[in-house]
């Protein structure tokens, strides 16, 4: 046995530390298996390795639907976002969620500025035949 000052009586070996770089807490697997060394747990079990891989582009067709559809250009939004969300399907792209708002703003600003344009129409037919 160890004595508390430190001396060891003749004969009797100190436990030895663990080697530098060697296992510590935290580190490594759940615990050593075999001599001292590292191995799998006594149960067989494996932590799973999580690795995070490169994130998946967002398909940039997706993103000028959107934009355009937002800035009022509708039809170019529907275009682009029909070939978006093709482009999206036969690769390993995101950003259908944004192509598809794009869609549907595209077609909800296409359909307002086409009711406009009815409305200054008419208003210009109307104006038209009053004055003549």
């Amino acid at each position: 046995m160890s004595q508390p000052t430190g001396n060891q009586p003749h004969g009797e070996q100190r436990p030895e530390s663990p080697p530098p770089g060697g296992p510590s807490y935290g580190q490594g697997s759940y615990g050593s298996y075999g001599q001292g060394g590292y191995g799998p747990s006594p149960s067989g079990y494996e932590a799973p390795s999580y690795s995070y891989g490169q994130p998946r582009r967002t398909n940039v067709l997706a993103i000028v639907s959107l934009v355009t559809s937002l800035i009022g250009i509708g039809i170019v939004g529907i275009i682009t976002g029909h070939i978006a969300r093709r482009q999206i399907r036969a690769s390993d792209e995101s950003g259908d969620g944004i192509a598809l708002a794009g869609l549907i703003i595209g077609y909800i600003v296409t359909v307002v500025e086409v009711m406009f344009l009815f409305a200054v129409f008419g208003l210009l037919i109307v104006a038209s035949t009053q004055s003549g």
